[in-house]
């Protein structure tokens, strides 16, 4: 079963990288995105999503001004 990527990022370590599975399991994490993505290469996962967690974590959706 898939994650729930606002529920993973929410309970995510903050201010790093994450790099993640399409799943949504974490896989790596940095301070730097190649920090992120070097733990992931190391885990075998060599095209992780990448994304970076603030200290506070909120969904958001964002618009395209009148395309919406």
């Amino acid at each position: 079963m898939r994650n729930d990527f606002n529920v993973v990022l929410a309970n995510a370590p903050r201010e790093c990288w994450l790099a993640l599975t399409e799943d949504g399991t974490i896989v790596g994490r940095g301070e730097t995105l190649k920090e992120a993505i070097e733990e992931a290469k190391k885990k075998a996962v060599d095209d992780p999503i990448v994304q970076w967690v603030p200290r506070t974590w909120m969904p958001v959706v964002y618009g395209w001004g009148d395309r919406v």
